[in-house]
């Protein structure tokens, strides 16, 4: 066979390839929660066996869990603090508060305060975050970032200070930490003794993501790449239908896939690690912001604003 018609072949079976990957028409989304979780506004999820967490953060902050995979929910009432943030680290739940951190090894059953090297007082209503990046327990509170290599018994605090402000915006490359504050993004390479200021000047940053060697920001203005471990960033070309900049509230990689979740559009996939996107919401009618992702038994779980949780097999 002539080569040319060999090349052709395979460049014809590639596009195929490519085309059934971001395909949308196998399968779709599900609801997961049948009742209202508060405002259904759902800013944090997470998966600690087969129970459900799941934050809603209206003025209420309610966290909830399910262990039937949604059919029934029971509102978390027993941490003493209201709660702003949700995370699963090895057997154990995290529940950041307005007074610290609360942990628990039962499955949210019962809660003990983990908050030794921590400088909460009686009375703090500072926000307490807990994050979970690279294997690697994380807490912020009052603009400092801490570690704690003992699933919470203690935390170290980072000696060189930064105005972290935002939840969901940390990510440990392995050489590097970066940090997303309200000051724009920080990195750091001897963990967290000194920082330096990158070229990426935004202020929300959401989500960091790993994929490969490649650093990638979820953002209020789109999404951007960088190669340096964030020293530098290039921005992408990720547009919705209306030929907009999508806010980028988060974002999620399974397998060669990425999947991010927009303020008003629903989830986008991409297969060539984010060079072009194309809408990944059959099933869902309303295609509503989404704030957090999941994975969990084959499943994409997304927490929106408004409408709750859903989940699609991938």
């Amino acid at each position: 066979m002539n080569k040319n018609w060999i090349l052709l072949l395979f460049t014809v079976l590639c596009l195929v390839s490519c085309k059934k990957e971001n395909n949308d028409s196998s399968g779709g989304w599900e609801k997961v929660n049948q009742v209202n979780l508060g405002s259904n506004i759902i800013s944090s999820i997470a998966f600690s066996g087969n129970t459900l967490f799941a934050l809603d953060y209206s003025t209420t902050k309610t966290l909830y869990k399910t262990t039937d995979n949604g059919a029934t929910w029971s509102a978390v009432t027993n941490v003493p603090k209201t709660v702003v943030s949700v995370a699963v680290y090895n057997s154990y739940v995290f529940a950041g508060t307005v007074g610290g951190v609360y942990r628990s090894a039962d499955n949210g059953q019962t809660w003990t305060t983990a908050n030794t090297g921590l400088p909460v007082t009686e009375g703090a209503t500072d926000e307490c975050v807990v994050l979970v990046s690279n294997n690697i327990l994380y807490s912020r509170y009052k603009g400092v970032l801490y570690t704690s290599g003992n699933n919470g018994d203690t935390w170290t605090g980072s000696t060189g200070t930064l105005n972290i402000t935002s939840q969901r915006n940390i990510l440990n490359t392995g050489f590097y930490i970066i940090v997303a504050t309200g000051e724009g993004v920080y990195y750091s390479n001897n963990d967290g003794a000194s920082w330096k200021k990158s070229a990426l000047d935004l202020r929300q940053v959401n989500v960091f993501l790993m994929s490969g060697e490649t650093v990638i920001a979820a953002a209020d203005n789109g999404i951007f790449y960088s190669y340096d471990n964030g020293a530098s960033w290039t921005g992408s070309t990720f547009k919705d239908e209306l030929n907009k900049i999508p806010f980028a509230g988060s974002m999620i990689k399974s397998g060669k896939n990425l999947y991010a979740g927009v303020e008003f559009g629903g989830v986008y996939i991409s297969a060539n690690n984010g060079l072009s996107w194309t809408k990944f919401n059959t099933g869902i009618n309303t295609e509503p912001g989404v704030l957090d992702m999941a994975l969990a038994d084959g499943y994409l779980y997304i927490g929106t604003k408004g409408d709750g949780i859903w989940k699609r097999k991938l």
